[in-house]
């Protein structure tokens, strides 16, 4: 697989090795000028191992996601890529019958047309001596019917093809099952050779006799030999099994005498490697048969890929449902280092009292987040393998019959899913830290809630200022862009209202009408009708990313407004339990929990949220 929504995956590695030895250095400056503080962070690993694992369990999610999803798309390039180069074997390029100008084609809509072979001379000129190619076979194709009288099966479409049996071996040559080969020149003149996959149809054996008809007369022949599945033998797809002649015996057969279907190309390098000079052999061949009422397909590398695109694709939808995992990962990450910061709230209180800065509490806990960060990417990858195996099998057994699934992750996809795990969990390691940091000394100690006073703060300002600009940017991408509008657009209209919610703090609003209003005006965006955001919009389009989009912006629109009004939700729910009042004393020791930390209660609550929102409309 080399592209992921655009880009290239190998550029994406670089960026991300880049940003991952960012996070590292950030860590060993740490450890290098603030040793003490570092293994104050550190400590705490090996310390508390069963908190360890449950945090590693915790961070490595957004791994095994990303692994899983790079490692599937691998399998699907692998396995549809497998069964080009297998099943095309040394066939590189076509040239067929076409009327296209600039001497394009494509073998499936020529399949039923011939033209004249006096071409192959022609072709024999133009590229013989050319060093990048090694092969020119001319062929002659009839789909037709065949007849086992022996074991009564009969297959109602093959393909009998005739080659030059004097130029096989440039193509590897007819070979038997077992690799022996098969001379096609020594068989008589009623004699066949099919294909592995038609001798198993028709439960055929070497001196069988097969009844096949054209131009609604009978022919027999007799089986000569059995050849493994391959181009040479009649095999160019998995539905329709194959037989091949010498090819001057079926073009007086079918009296089409100097009549060819195709010509085909091989490429110097084999089967793997001609495909490098597959442009430029086939712009060479466009030039031989430029004037001519023909055209030259590049097939194997069109089918190559088309596997590319289609792993792409379907790493891409993967990723993208995977991203709600991710999502939830990256909550899990800072829900997990607020409760370690709220367990160890007078450990750090006491600390700053006797000289810590908050910069070395950040440190300590970067340092001690960093530890969980890698032995989490290590563990999320190696579980996204085991995750890939999983989907291949899964996928092998609903379409085994039509692709063979070979399971593979690429060591390049490792390493971005690696480090991009390793990255996401620093960042929300960084911003949890920087949080969970701003404490008041005293309640730390005490044990006691921080105090929290209205002040107006300029950072507050320069966010705003920052949602608009972003949000803004956006928006105009959205409207004049032209890849991922209806993503820009819808993006950059739900980040403004947050830019007014700021500015509206500044100047002292309170809280819950505002952010209430946000959240609202979140969700009637999104449950607009079709129709409605067509004409206040336009049609912006948008691909299955807006999936991804609709679910988190609705989900925070919706734990916006639950927030800020749990304590009205609270006092209802109270209420209902003095229905039961035995039980009203515990019904409201649990729902004061959610009331004292609202933080906490927002993110649990988007948790579950994303979580039962890609499984419902998935």
């Amino acid at each position: 697989m080399d592209d992921i929504f655009g880009l290239s995956v190998g550029t994406i590695m670089q960026v991300l090795i880049i940003l991952l030895a960012v996070c590292l250095a950030a860590v060993a400056f740490v450890a290098i000028r603030r040793p003490v503080v570092f293994r104050m962070g550190m400590r705490n690993i090996p310390r508390r191992r069963a908190q360890t694992v449950l945090i590693v369990i915790g961070l490595m999610l957004s791994t095994l996601i990303i692994a899983a999803a790079f490692g599937t798309g691998d399998t699907i390039d692998r396995s549809v890529t497998s069964v080009a180069l297998e099943g095309l074997g040394e066939f590189d390029e076509l040239i067929v019958v076409s009327q296209d100008e600039n001497n394009e084609g494509s073998v499936e809509s020529a399949l039923n047309e011939t033209f004249d072979a006096a071409v192959l001379g022609q072709v024999d000129a133009g590229l013989g001596e050319d060093p990048n190619v090694d092969g020119i076979l001319p062929v002659l194709l009839e789909t037709l019917p065949v007849i086992s009288e022996s074991s009564g099966l009969s297959e109602p479409t093959t393909y009998l093809v005739g080659v030059d049996p004097a130029r096989i071996d440039q193509f590897g040559g007819l070979r038997s099952p077992d690799g022996d080969p098969i001379d096609l020149a020594a068989t008589a003149i009623d004699e066949v050779v099919i294909s592995q996959s038609l001798a198993e149809a028709l439960d055929a054996e070497v001196g069988m006799t097969l009844t096949t008809f054209y131009a609604q007369q009978p022919i027999q022949l007799r089986v000569a030999a059995i050849a493994e599945d391959s181009p040479l033998a009649g095999n160019y797809d998995s539905a329709t099994p194959g037989w091949v002649v010498p090819l001057d015996r079926l073009q007086a057969a079918t009296q089409q005498e100097g009549r060819l279907t195709f010509i085909a190309l091989s490429n110097t390098g084999g089967v793997e490697g001609g495909l490098a000079l597959s442009d430029t052999v086939t712009a060479r061949a466009r030039e031989v048969v430029a004037g001519m009422p023909l055209g030259v397909d590049p097939y194997k590398d069109s089918l190559v890929d088309f596997a590319n695109e289609f792993s792409s694709l379907f790493t891409s939808l993967f990723l993208v449902l995977g991203l709600f995992s991710v999502a939830v990962g990256i909550l899990l990450i800072v829900l997990i280092f607020t409760m370690l910061a709220a367990e160890r709230r007078p450990e750090m209180g006491m600390a700053r009292a006797v000289g810590q800065r908050r910069g070395q509490l950040i440190q300590q806990f970067v340092a001690e987040g960093s530890g969980y960060a890698l032995l989490a990417g290590l563990v999320g990858a190696a579980l996204g393998v085991l995750a890939t195996y999983a989907i291949a099998l899964s996928l092998g057994a609903l379409i085994g019959d039509e692709l063979d699934i070979d399971p593979y992750v690429s060591p390049r996809s490792l390493v971005v899913a690696y480090c991009l795990g390793v990255v996401i969990t620093f960042i929300a390691v960084v911003g949890s830290s920087w949080k969970i940091s701003r404490l008041n000394v005293v309640a730390a100690i005490r044990d006691l809630p921080d105090v929290a006073t209205a002040k107006r703060r300029k950072r507050t300002l320069v966010w705003a200022g920052l949602l608009l600009v972003v949000g803004g940017l956006l928006a105009f991408l959205g409207q004049t862009g032209d890849v991922g509008r209806g993503s820009f657009f819808c993006a950059g209209m739900r980040l403004m209202p947050f830019r007014v919610a700021l500015f509206l703090w500044y100047f002292g609003a309170p809280s819950r009408p505002v952010m209430s209003a946000v959240g609202i005006y979140l969700l009637v965006l999104w449950f607009l009708p079709a129709s409605i955001a067509t004409r206040l919009f336009g049609d912006l389009g948008g691909d299955f990313e807006m999936f991804f989009l609709s679910g988190v912006f609705m989900v925070a629109g919706a734990t916006l407004v639950i927030v800020q009004n749990l304590d009205v939700l609270l006092r209802a729910v109270s209420s209902l339990g003095g229905v039961f009042q035995s039980k009203l004393p515990a019904i409201r020791t649990a729902i004061a929990y959610p009331g004292a930390a609202k933080g906490r209660t927002g993110m649990l609550i988007a948790m579950f949220s994303l979580i039962v929102f890609s499984l419902i409309t998935f």
